[in-house]
């Protein structure tokens, strides 16, 4: 929140908020083998806001997207990276626009670059880090009807931990438009035994 604030983005979030779905949030619940804990966000010792929206995604970035394209940022869709290099123009310093393109390709110099794909820059860069191996292999989907059940509150993403392996764990995020996100997070390998992701989150959530 702090972070759309000082982008001067913030006010757009929350304008968008309500058609969009986004649910006011201001805490986590986690449940393990019925044990529950619930956390407050603003409950908390350090400066800065204590609630913030549970957004879906693709509506979300497209609102950043948007509310930065009308301050005057390039926002390209449809570009695919084909390569990335580290090595510094010598015309960087002294051009504005430093954008060139050949044989219909885009070249642009860059002090920064933001990874925002799994693996465009781990095989350009040869990096050796995966997100799955960090934090599990997320498979989800978004349902227009939740069941109200005693342990969720809607401002509050519900964290359930598998009763049984240990590594798996699953997220319900609600929305208010009366959706909600649901889906589970394990070590790859246990994906692996399912044909799709859809088969993945129905068998891993119900069996």
């Amino acid at each position: 929140m702090e972070f759309l604030s000082e982008a001067g983005l913030l006010d757009e979030v929350v304008k968008a908020a309500p058609e969009l779905g986004f649910q006011f949030k201001n805490g986590a619940v986690f449940h393990k083998q019925g044990q529950r804990t619930e956390f407050d966000f603003t409950q908390k010792f350090t400066a800065g806001p204590g609630t913030t929206f549970q957004v879906k995604r693709a509506s979300f970035d497209k609102v950043l997207a948007d509310a930065a394209a009308n301050k005057g940022v390039d926002i390209r869709y449809g570009v695919e990276v084909v390569g990335i290099s580290r090595e510094r123009s010598s015309k960087f310093s002294a051009c504005e626009n430093c954008q060139t393109v050949v044989n219909n390709t885009l070249s642009v110099d860059s002090y920064w670059m933001l990874q925002a794909l799994d693996e465009y820059c781990h095989v350009f860069l040869n990096l050796n880090l995966h997100r799955d191996s960090l934090c599990g292999k997320p498979v989800f989907a978004i349902f227009k009807i939740i069941f109200r059940i005693q342990i969720l509150t809607t401002n509050k993403i519900l964290i359930t931990v598998h009763p049984e392996l240990i590594d798996v764990w699953f997220w319900l995020i609600p929305f208010s438009d009366g959706s909600a996100s649901l889906g589970v997070v394990g070590e790859t390998q246990r994906f692996t035994q399912f044909n799709t992701d859809h088969d993945a989150l129905w068998q891993s959530v119900f069996r």
